[in-house]
């Protein structure tokens, strides 16, 4: 199948919560402010114009952000145009992360290896035996020690319960919350983002401002497409995204017969050393665009929750 190519208007390719900030980004060699157009199923529902902000150096790109916010009214099928260009369809919505949350934690059902994977909760191209059970070619393996519960604790809470399964936002045009100190992103990168944005959503938790909620919002856009790629890193969620992860289960890229990862996978994002073989022409581009979404690029397509 043949990715379309990304629109130079990119935003959150889920959409955007009701209550939330609607930033949009917009790929333009503009020096100046232009208009733009929100549209609702082809009717205009609000317009604006841009706010050049100069060259993005995490994505090698000059761009300008578009603010949405003051459009609230849920619905699908909205799309943004500018300079030319329009997005990719989207929506408002009081929730719309519902099914991803499940995928996103159903993953880890998947993952297990000593027990078998049920088709009947994974989907009949999921289901497999259990793995690592001592059987040939992997003798030896169930021998492998792991910690008991109880084993981690701190001011007396159990940091581990021996279950073996196998700010704010940022100032970048892009949003992201994770900037490098180097500049440089770090192997996992999306990973290094989840964790940021877990941070944040504890803060939220503790303090209630609201400023700690947006900065998670703000960075689930730019996994969810609105980045240097236009590529939603989620699979199954957006018009463009991975399913070509560094697997040797999920596999279809080059075995048909195997499953693409499911729903919900995130891969691993840009990583500015290009280390493996397939990534490595990437090398010297700005770090937002040194991935690509293909199973032998292990060094920017791994899974990067695990």
């Amino acid at each position: 199948m043949t990715t379309p190519p990304a629109p130079r208007v990119r935003v959150n390719q889920i959409g955007y919560p009701t209550f939330a900030e609607k930033i949009a980004t917009l790929v333009t060699d503009a020096a100046t402010a232009v208009p733009w157009i929100l549209e609702h199923d082809g009717t205009t529902v609000a317009r604006g114009t841009t706010l050049p902000r100069g060259t993005d150096p995490s994505a090698g790109l000059a761009v300008h952000t578009i603010d949405m916010s003051a459009t609230t009214a849920p619905g699908t099928g909205y799309t943004l145009s500018a300079d030319g260009a329009t997005s990719d369809p989207f929506s408002i919505g009081a929730d719309l992360c519902t099914a991803l949350r499940v995928d996103a934690l159903s993953f880890f059902y998947l993952q297990r290896s000593g027990t078998p994977i049920d088709g009947a909760v994974a989907g009949a191209s999921y289901a497999r035996a259990a793995g690592h059970v001592g059987l040939a070619p992997n003798r030896g393996d169930d021998a492998v020690a792991f910690l008991p519960a109880g084993a981690l604790t701190v001011d007396g809470h159990d940091l581990y319960d021996g279950w073996t399964c196998d700010g704010t936002q940022a100032t970048q045009p892009f949003g992201t919350a994770y900037v490098p100190a180097d500049g440089r992103y770090d192997w996992g990168s999306n990973g290094l983002l989840l964790n940021n944005l877990a941070v944040l959503v504890a803060a939220f938790d503790l303090t209630g401002e609201g400023r700690f909620r947006q900065g998670v919002l703000t960075g689930m856009d730019h996994l969810l497409g609105r980045n240097a790629l236009g590529f939603s890193y989620v699979t199954g969620y957006g018009t463009r995204t991975a399913q070509n992860q560094h697997s040797r289960w999920y596999a279809a890229q080059v075995d048909p017969a195997l499953p693409h990862p499911p729903a919900g996978t995130v891969a691993g994002g840009p990583c500015s050393a290009v280390p493996d073989p397939v990534s490595a022409p990437l090398a010297g581009r700005a770090p937002q665009q040194c991935y690509l979404d293909d199973i032998g690029a292990w060094g920017v397509n791994e899974l990067t929750i695990n």
